[in-house]
């Protein structure tokens, strides 16, 4: 689920120009651990543990704080592979994330997972307004 082959499967699927957007933001976070040998581990045995079954009642059983914790520490591409999963398979899960719990660093780790969203929207759209296209038509706008 959030382990490298994962993570490059779900890169494979989103296409390169993507997956290159999520590498360069990943690249800008520096608090995120994913390439910790530690962390790699421990979302190796994470992503095996909920692959089974079994993985809605897992999913389940995960705190909101610790499903934020987990979406908030790693890198934005696999926080969005985490919310996918979370979404797949969790649905309430998601809804307890996004309430307010007064639990200890969730609203930290809510506020990074909703910004990082809101970058890779405003990211789009400046893509699209920066496009080629537009560059040269705002020129011919600012020659006249």
């Amino acid at each position: 689920m959030l382990d490298n082959s994962a993570y490059k499967a779900f890169q494979e699927e989103i296409g390169a120009e993507a997956a290159e957007v999520l590498d360069a933001v990943t690249a800008m976070e520096s608090w995120v651990h994913d390439n910790d040998p530690l962390v790699q581990e421990a979302l190796r045995r994470l992503a095996e543990a909920l692959s089974g079954p079994e993985a809605r009642a897992e999913l389940a059983n995960i705190s909101p704080s610790m499903a934020l914790g987990i979406g908030a520490g790693v890198g934005c591409g696999r926080s969005l592979l985490w919310l996918r999963a979370l979404l797949d398979h969790g649905g309430p899960m998601v809804r307890r994330m996004t309430t307010p719990q007064g639990e200890p660093g969730s609203e930290t780790a809510r506020a990074t997972l909703f910004n990082r969203l809101l970058y890779l929207g405003r990211l789009q759209l400046l893509r699209r307004i920066l496009a080629p296209e537009r560059i040269n038509d705002l020129k011919e706008a600012l020659k006249k």
